[in-house]
């Protein structure tokens, strides 16, 4: 029995990497990608990373090799460090299948975790099992890894359970494993900040609705609040400093605060009902079924009915249900404006109803003593998953098939990636000779940010990308002579004495080396590196090189992750000890 019970998680785990196998290999074999969307951002943050590396450099922090060779800083305040993975694959394979080992990588990352997640919560491994694939599986989750590409959200996606469940433990449950939060919402601002800052908000309205229902907390768990945010902070040092050390008060410009593409109630049901990926409206059709017939199972059930309730609150705020447009006259606005597309909430929604499902399936797959006729039912309940999963994605197979746009190489100044364009291993690198369809001047100067990602919004954007360089803020002609990790090297011919004003973006931590020598510089109006010339041939070296305490927080990250990974492995084996001597003494 002790043997049976130390195994049957391990059984899951690999019945979970041969689906998410299966799945990665469904794409694989079309041996293409459509790009949309966020796609063309991600992979030229990706091809920088991977050239990096193969340069013998870890940290990337500014666009050399991509992104126009403008210097842009999108790597240090947009996280990067699940992206290392598929950079890491590209030593391997071909960049489209890289791509999609990743997908699949994460997609067993996000089963693991949600199995785990719920297992702490509700020690059932049924509907453990259940919960894990309702949730991986969701129509959201995969629209934002394989038709969007979404995929800081997408990464974000697979460790919102343990948020949740970290929250959980320390409201209401086992208050001593508060280490769960911390190293939740850790990993979710290690993939998108935006994320972090939704479920922080949503984390803090659980909190303040627990302490009002009843009426207090614990002096325990407030202790265990705190040191969990301590935890966090410790966690997440490396990208606190850079945002202090090279974000705040440096006038960078980011996307307008808004609530945009709303949607109907209905514009909601028809994808969902039909199963698609391949809009973001769409949370499948066993989210949306759970939504119309949770009630029945959880009314009974205070907790569960709390969790459905707030799942179809999330529905409702995915919706016109919510008065966006008259709230984005309030000071709403102000306060949640940055999530700018409503939708977003589907993920949260998928999470909440995902629980919902699980206790539902929990149900019907436990009636009966029989073991035999349970394992039949775990079965059927894997089947209908993968028939579900394979309709989820039938809109994106068909659309990687139809080879739309073969994206050719651009030759042409200011074009912007083509929607819908096709790439396979052949032609991949075209992508590199594009504008990035969403994000190009993300992190740019305000001066120089390109609004509604329009290159055509913002002359100064413009002349970045199209590498011109001005001396006494007169046009002359600059040859970019090299690029490497986080350098990139100019050399222009000036007439006379004067300011050179080169296209890469400056930020605190930007160094400048003329002809050899260290030198002083300062801003151009365009917001990027001007420097002192003198007449004649100028080399001029411009490259990034953080604050020492980047490096002080990188240690402090690491050691802390080290701590925590031998508490836990003392903590398992301790587990497996005892469990031994229990089965001696049977």
């Amino acid at each position: 029995m002790v043997m049976k019970k130390k195994y049957s998680n391990f059984i899951v785990v690999i019945i979970f990497a041969f689906l998410s196998c299966m799945f990665s290999l469904y794409f694989i074999r079309t041996g293409g990608m459509v790009l949309t969307s966020d796609s063309s951002f991600h992979i030229s943050r990706v091809e920088e990373i991977y050239r990096n590396l193969k340069e013998g450099k870890v940290f990337t922090f500014i666009a050399a090799h991509t992104f126009s060779n403008s210097g842009v800083g999108n790597f240090m305040f947009y996280p990067t460090l699940f992206l290392y993975p598929w950079a890491l694959l590209r030593f391997v394979f071909n960049p489209v299948t890289s791509f999609y080992l990743w997908y699949g990588l994460f997609l067993f990352l996000t089963m693991v975790i949600a199995y785990y997640s719920m297992l702490s919560y509700s020690s059932s491994k049924v509907r453990s099992y259940a919960f894990s694939l309702v949730y991986s599986l969701a129509a959201y989750h995969i629209h934002l890894g394989t038709w969007n590409y979404v995929l800081g959200e997408f990464t974000a996606y697979t460790f919102i359970p343990l948020a949740f469940l970290g929250i959980y433990h320390v409201l209401f449950g086992d208050s001593r494993k508060w280490k769960i939060l911390s190293c939740g919402m850790t990993l979710i601002m290690y993939s998108h900040l935006l994320s972090v800052y939704i479920t922080a908000m949503i984390l803090v309205l659980i909190t303040v609705g627990s302490i009002l229902y009843k009426k207090g907390i614990s002096k325990e768990r407030i202790i265990s609040l705190v040191k969990s945010g301590f935890l966090a902070l410790l966690l997440v040092c490396p990208q606190l400093i850079l945002f202090i050390t090279d974000y705040i008060g440096q006038n960078i410009g980011t996307p307008q605060k808004s609530f945009a593409y709303t949607m109907t109630v209905m514009q909601l049901l028809e994808p969902s009902l039909n199963n698609t990926s391949s809009i973001n409206r769409s949370v499948g059709i066993i989210i949306i079924i759970t939504a119309f017939i949770g009630w029945y199972f959880v009314k009974n059930r205070g907790r569960e009915r709390n969790i459905y309730i707030i799942g179809i609150i999330f529905l409702c705020l995915a919706t016109k249900l919510t008065p966006w447009d008259l709230l984005s006259k309030t000071f709403v606005l102000n306060i949640i404006g940055q999530i700018q597309f409503p939708y977003r909430f589907n993920m949260y929604s998928s999470f909440f109803l995902a629980i919902t499902t699980s206790l539902i399936i929990q149900k019907i797959l436990e009636i009966g003593s029989d073991n035999y006729l349970k394992s039949i039912n775990a079965v059927i309940l894997t089947v209908v998953m993968v028939i579900s999963y394979a309709s989820v994605v039938t809109d994106t197979i068909a659309r990687t098939n139809s080879n739309a746009i073969y994206l050719q190489k651009n030759t042409t100044a200011l074009a912007t990636l083509p929607v819908n364009s096709y790439v396979n291993s052949s032609n991949y690198s075209n992508i590199f000779t594009y504008l990035v369809l969403f994000g190009e001047t993300d992190y740019y100067p305000k001066q120089s940010y390109a609004s509604y990602n329009n290159i055509n919004s913002s002359v100064n954007a413009q002349t970045i990308v199209k590498h011109e360089g001005y001396l006494n803020k007169r046009k002359i002609s600059i040859k970019l002579v090299k690029t490497s990790a986080n350098t990139i090297i100019y050399k222009a011919k000036a007439t006379k004495d004067g300011k050179l004003d080169l296209p890469v973006v400056k930020y605190p931590h930007t160094k400048v080396i003329l002809n050899g020598n260290a030198t002083k510089f300062d801003t151009s109006d365009r917001g990027t590196i001007q420097v002192n010339v003198n007449k004649g041939i100028n080399n001029i070296m411009i490259r990034y090189q953080p604050s020492k305490l980047f490096y002080v927080g990188i240690g402090i990250a690491v050691i802390t992750w080290g701590i925590l990974l031998v508490i836990t492995i003392s903590k398992v084996l301790l587990k497996i000890r005892e469990h031994s001597i229990g089965g001696l003494r049977v």
